[in-house]
């Protein structure tokens, strides 16, 4: 998915919605949000917020 090809306002709901369906055949995880944030170097750091049996879960990735 190109995450950069959808307006910038689009792109935290499409990132979660991405994330939502790698990851949908992970049994008992939820993703629960997301969080993008811009990068001085111009990368953008993409940390998901996820919750496995109970447990909260962060996974975090940068793009370019």
């Amino acid at each position: 998915h190109q995450l950069g090809a959808q307006p910038r306002a689009q792109r935290p709901a499409a990132a979660q919605a991405y994330a939502a369906e790698a990851l949908s055949e992970e049994e008992d995880l939820d993703v629960e949000g997301v969080t993008l944030t811009a990068c001085e170097d111009g990368e953008t750091k993409l940390v998901v917020h996820m919750r496995w049996k109970g447990e909260t879960l962060d996974a975090a990735v940068t793009l370019q």
